[in-house]
């Protein structure tokens, strides 16, 4: 079954983890999706440093590095396409047990038919390379990030700076009208949990929310010197 789903842009194109690369846009993906990811910034994961995208990660505050007005001004940002996530997911057969409890419990196989899960209002930043080693060099030493390799190395975690983040709407519903049958309100009340924890298993720990970052391009930190 597929882990997770790589939100990957080529212009309008997203695909499965596993079908291509992730696009510089894309990058890897951010489990729990939130807000407050920052272009620019240094941020840490629990884990090993390391530079492929593959696994999902959870980034944790470590320093703001503040962009000029210049820099802001220099931002690459784009309007990137709605991404159906049930249908990406259900494509994948990634949903394949949900199916078939849906089938059990005399509901159509057919998801679509009485949910919606997508990623909407979907816009990426990125910031130049030039631009993110400039911002490192000046203000990572300041006083406000003292000693943050030295904490982060202390524990053995990565420290990344973020070149890009892909950010949008998590919405999760079930569609109009659906469940005025007292019976097939029933049998979605049934399902609707099971649905939720595999689309939470298989997707994203955060089913909705608004102007969350889904996913970064990381560009990792030395912890020595």
């Amino acid at each position: 079954m597929i882990r997770k789903v790589t939100l990957a842009f080529a212009t309008s194109a997203i695909v499965l983890a596993g079908c291509s690369q992730p696009e510089p846009t894309g990058g890897r993906e951010l489990d729990p999706p939130r807000t407050g990811i920052e272009v620019g910034s240094l941020y840490f994961v629990r884990e090993k440093p390391r530079s492929d995208f593959d696994q999902s990660a959870d980034l944790e505050d470590l320093c703001v590095l503040e962009l000029s007005e210049d820099q802001i001004a220099g931002l690459s940002t784009k309007t990137l396409p709605d991404f159906d996530i049930l249908k990406e997911l259900d494509a994948g057969g990634a949903l394949s047990g949900i199916k078939t409890k849906a089938v059990d419990v005399g509901l159509s196989a057919n998801l679509e038919k009485y949910y919606s899960y997508k990623l909407t209002n979907v816009q990426s930043a990125t910031i130049s390379l030039v631009d993110a080693e400039n911002l490192f060099d000046s203000q990572a030493f300041r006083s406000k990030c003292k000693g943050w390799r030295k904490n982060v190395d202390s524990l053995g975690f990565a420290a990344y700076q973020v070149l890009s983040v892909t950010m949008g709407d998590l919405e999760f519903a079930r569609r109009s009208g659906v469940g005025a049958d007292a019976e097939v309100s029933a049998k979605l009340a049934e399902l609707e949990p099971e649905l939720k924890a595999e689309l939470k298993r298989n997707y994203s720990s955060t089913l909705s929310g608004k102007g969350l970052v889904v996913s970064f391009k990381p560009l990792p930190r030395g912890t020595k010197g």
